[in-house]
């Protein structure tokens, strides 16, 4: 009886072990009336690892991230002594930490720019956002400018 009690159990024991441990991570998604192409983008490459969650505030309380960075002037960036120009759009994650976690590019007007512009951003840390009063990771996006 206690063997037949040990095989039935080691089998669940097991299971909820695996089970916790491939559970994804939630992110939350701020959606502004309508879902954009943005919304859309953030399913189809965060949802790759983690779970994202959409949500408003007409159902939540919601206080955005705010960077805890002082604002300077962005440095012009060189490439073999020629100063670049142009914009790069990330989507990222706020993790509940406040650090920024895998910057994704959107778009961008030159290629040079992709690195440098995800650099600047991982380097930013922020307060992070609160739906209904607790700290969680969410997405974000932020048009990184480069100008000579």
């Amino acid at each position: 009886m206690r063997s037949r009690l040990f095989l039935t159990a080691l089998p669940l024991a097991l299971c909820s072990l695996l089970c916790a441990a491939t559970e994804t991570t939630v992110i939350f998604n701020h959606v502004s009336g309508t879902r954009t192409q943005l919304d859309e983008l953030v399913h189809e490459h965060f949802g790759k690892r983690y779970r994202v969650v959409d949500f408003t505030e007409r159902e939540h309380t919601w206080v955005y991230p705010k960077g805890t960075w002082k604002p300077v002037p962005s440095p012009s960036f060189y490439v073999q002594n020629r100063c670049v120009s142009g914009s790069v759009l990330l989507l990222y994650i706020i993790s509940a930490d406040g650090s920024v976690v895998e910057p994704y590019v959107v778009r961008s007007t030159n290629p040079l720019l992709v690195e440098a512009a995800s650099l600047r951003m991982t380097e930013r840390k922020f307060r992070p956002g609160q739906l209904d009063g607790r700290f969680v990771s969410s997405v974000a996006a932020t048009n990184v400018r480069f100008t000579c």
